[in-house]
């Protein structure tokens, strides 16, 4: 853990990549070069507070370190602007997550801070190293890639979400969901953080497609509307999948109340079955001295064949009736 420091120097036939140890190393030119500061680290707003410093950035920059406080934000200022995106994620504990990515865009220069180790820029990264069509162009649309890419990842996330739920509906229609209220509860819950941190995101993305910006050109901007639309069909899938939780804690409580339904059934039938052999056991259970059949000598036989065609009688009548 820690930060790593990287900075990409690019054009349209060129890639230059080197490792720096502190921002003092730093040099970012004026020439037709291209500039990206990747910084992954563990502690965002100890970097931000350096950064500030650096480049004279305005103090609502800094990225607050408490996660209930993070909330994605679009920032401009004279001459940059900064994009806030929070991330909520699972973490291997299945504890919920949020994490910040900031973007602060210059003329030819573009920041990023990220979380240690995250990956999700990979295939970015190995497109600059291709010398691919995102070399031909500026910061903005480098900017415009990164931001693709953090939809890609969310995309992601809710293909495994939907495979999640695959597994849970397959579990409650093969009767093995004893836990799954907790199971449905539990990515009820993400989906409701998933909502929390998609709708700040989507205004502040949102406002890279309105208006002009000093470091967006306008085709570039057309891009941004691209993600804007992304961001809408993330909202869109949240509200599905709550819809589909909704659905399948409505086919568990359906399944439970069935299997209710077929035990209290079952009762019934075998406590109808013996209320007439509790009523003939009852009867000649009574202490009377004259009881003529008490004397005849097959009396207890005749009894033990009449409770046994009386409960023969009324299970073949329920089964007629398909009442078990």
């Amino acid at each position: 853990m820690g930060t790593r420091i990287k900075l990409y120097e690019y054009n349209t036939d060129y890639l230059y990549r080197r490792t720096l140890d502190n921002l003092d190393k730093l040099e970012v030119d004026n020439s037709d070069h291209h500039y990206w500061l990747s910084i992954q680290t563990d502690d965002p707003e100890q970097i931000s507070n350096q950064l500030l410093d650096y480049f004279d950035w305005h103090p609502l920059m800094i990225v607050e370190d408490e996660e209930s406080n993070l909330r994605s934000k679009f920032q401009e200022f004279k001459n940059y602007l900064s994009l806030l995106l929070v991330l909520t994620r699972m973490d291997r504990n299945q504890d919920i997550i949020n994490e910040s990515i900031q973007f602060i865009l210059y003329d030819n220069l573009l920041i990023t801070i990220e979380p240690e180790g995250h990956g999700i820029f990979s295939w970015v990264i190995s497109q600059l190293h291709a010398k691919s069509v995102i070399n031909e162009h500026g910061t903005a649309m480098l900017m415009y890639y990164l931001i693709d890419a953090v939809m890609e990842s969310y995309m992601e996330i809710f293909e495994h979400i939907d495979y999640y739920l695959d597994e849970l509906e397959e579990e409650i229609l093969d009767g093995d969901d004893q836990d799954s209220i907790e199971k449905i509860n539990h990515i009820n819950k993400y989906l409701l953080s998933l909502k929390k941190g998609l709708w700040p995101m989507r205004t502040a993305i949102g406002s890279l497609t309105r208006g002009k910006h000093a470091m967006i050109d306008e085709d570039t901007q057309k891009y941004f509307h691209d993600v804007y639309e992304d961001m809408s069909q993330l909202n869109e899938m949240v509200e599905l999948y709550r819809g589909l939780c909704s659905n399948l804690y409505d086919s568990h409580l359906a399944r439970v109340n069935n299997r209710m339904n077929e035990i209290m059934q079952t009762l019934t039938v075998i406590a109808t079955i013996f209320t007439p052999l509790t009523f003939l056991a009852g009867v000649y259970g009574m202490n009377f001295v004259e009881f003529p059949e008490i004397r005849w000598e097959f009396g207890y036989a005749m009894f033990w064949i009449i409770c046994i065609v009386v409960a023969l009688v009324l299970i073949w009548y329920f089964k007629r009736k398909k009442w078990f």
